[in-house]
């Protein structure tokens, strides 16, 4: 999903933003974490692909915004997993799990991550980082 409402450059990789227009309607609340930009444009859109540092920083600020609305559970998915979003999955599952293992919330008491690939997860299986 991209935030159109918003004007260019306000959301910033690395951030993260509670979207309010959701959590209005579901009980279940939503936290862009932001590790990719995009500027808008009428010809197009150019992208700031994300970067490891990017989804660190995105999923930290996230967290913090989980934990301040006290959120006892949490999903994830493979950030920015896709070629020309700027990392590898398992670059992105790397990422995800260093800053998990270093967070500590005394709210959150699940956290799902998403995996679409059996290879990837059965390789951080082999590798026991998860």
């Amino acid at each position: 999903m991209i935030l159109l409402k918003k004007k260019n450059n306000e959301y910033k990789r690395g951030t993260a933003v509670l979207d309010t227009n959701w959590s209005r309607t579901s009980e279940k609340k939503l936290i862009h974490a932001i590790a990719m930009s995009y500027r808008l444009t009428e010809s197009g859109s150019k992208r700031k692909k994300a970067t490891s540092d990017t989804i660190v920083d995105a999923l930290r600020a996230a967290l913090e915004i989980a934990e301040s609305i006290d959120s006892k559970s949490i999903s994830l998915p493979l950030f920015c997993s896709r070629p020309s979003y700027g990392v590898k999955p398992e670059e992105s599952l790397s990422a995800i799990i260093k800053v998990l293992k270093g967070f500590e919330c005394s709210s959150i008491q699940k956290i799902i991550i998403c995996i679409n690939s059996k290879s990837i997860l059965n390789g951080f299986r082999e590798s026991r980082l998860i």
